[in-house]
């Protein structure tokens, strides 16, 4: 069947074996032809056929050879598939351990700033209990985006398109657990401990894991920039697209590892860093207070008493973090009825109470997504306890 199959596509061994076939049967019924020209004739027959069967047998390699590449081929996208996925799952492990982790941190963080801003302690002194810990330092180089591009211009006026699309590398970083040293830096750090796979805590291992993210980003990013470059200007859309990500986006790093402890900061401009959350971002010092552990911190009884007096004191607000300013004003004009309907003195009692009554009393408030804010009240009011538990303080 490959045989035949092989004649047929392709015409000129056809036309050749069409040519022998025909010499064979003239020779066959005037076989009375002088033996010079049935010589000449049968050498003719010959050599085509010699020629038929080379070309023949190299077509049959060729297409073997063809067939052999492709099962590569396919060997090898298939390869490159499981190992995209691989790094996939990867990547979601390890955002989701990072999430975890900085939950579990958050419960120290949030305590200790509210005593740093009302300067029931200083950080200073807190930051000398600080573990030192091997961090990642990682130096991004990239290029930017070009950010806008001129659609129209007159004598008296020139129309801009800003491009929306930015570059996505430092969301995956973030999501990874690193920190961004400062607005736009180049900066990024990041605490071991905030891996889940040992395997990265080798800085190799953790190269290559970046180099393969990095790349899939890239494409990714060019992919969506073009987008929006098309939109726009069809001729710059060709350009980018035949000059290609790689030359377009460059991005390089530098990866080194160190111990980074409290001694690192260098208090030029005050005794404070600040642990400023109003944007949630993280910063060197939270992340440096987060290996603290509240229990080795021995605090003077008038400094038990006043943190202690200070939390009996405050509103629902402190359990309310990126609820909007409207909802913590329901909830604040009724503190008094949500308290005496749920026989509470003070806002850390909360977690003792059923989440089914705390939804039930935020309801007959008219408060909308009372579900989710009792949740997350009840779920704040058990972390504040937690931490003053560990720094040996009681709320009754």
């Amino acid at each position: 069947m490959e045989f035949w199959q092989i004649i047929k596509d392709n015409i000129l061994i056809g036309i050749e074996s069409l040519i022998a076939i025909a010499i064979l049967i003239l020779n066959t019924f005037f076989s009375e032809v002088t033996n010079i020209k049935e010589m000449i004739t049968w050498i003719i027959f010959v050599l085509l056929i010699i020629d038929i069967i080379i070309k023949l047998f190299d077509k049959y390699k060729s297409n073997k050879k063809e067939a052999q590449l492709k099962i590569e081929n396919d060997k090898k996208e298939k390869q490159q598939s499981q190992t995209l996925n691989l790094i996939k799952e990867e990547l979601a492990e390890q955002k989701d351990f990072n999430n975890k982790y900085k939950y579990k941190k958050e419960r120290s963080l949030k305590i200790l700033n509210k005593l740093f801003s009302e300067s029931l302690l200083n950080e200073k002194d807190i930051l000398k209990l600080a573990k030192s810990t091997q961090y990642y330092l990682l130096y991004v180089y990239s290029w930017s985006f070009r950010s806008e591009i001129i659609l129209k211009k007159t004598k008296n006026k020139t129309k801009y398109y800003k491009f929306k699309t930015k570059r996505q590398y430092p969301l995956f970083l973030e999501n990874l657990g690193f920190i961004r040293m400062g607005v736009g830096g180049t900066l990024f750090i990041l605490n071991k401990n905030r891996l889940k796979k040992k395997k990265f805590h080798n800085i190799i291992e953790f190269k290559s894991f970046l180099n393969k993210n990095l790349e899939i980003i890239r494409k990714k990013e060019f992919n969506a920039y073009l987008e929006e470059v098309k939109s726009q200007d069809k001729k710059l859309y060709k350009k980018y697209l035949k000059k290609g990500f790689k030359k377009f986006l460059k991005i390089n790093f530098l990866l080194l590892e160190n111990i980074i402890h409290s001694g690192n900061i260098g208090f030029v401009d005050g005794d404070i860093i600040g642990l400023n959350n109003k944007k949630a971002k993280e910063d060197i010092a939270k992340e440096i207070l987060g290996t603290v552990n509240l229990k080795e911190v021995n605090l003077e009884q008038n400094i038990k008493l006043r943190i202690k007096d200070y939390f009996k004191e405050q509103d629902f607000d402190i359990l309310l973090e990126n609820i909007d300013a409207k909802r913590i004003n329901i909830i604040s004009n009724k503190r008094n009825k949500i308290k005496k309907d749920l026989k509470i003195t003070n806002i850390l009692e909360l977690h003792k109470k059923n989440l089914g009554d705390i939804e039930s009393t935020l309801k007959n408030v008219k408060l909308t997504n009372y579900k989710e804010i009792a949740l997350q009240m009840k779920n704040e009011s058990q972390r504040y306890t937690d931490a003053l538990k560990e720094l040996n303080i009681f709320i009754e």
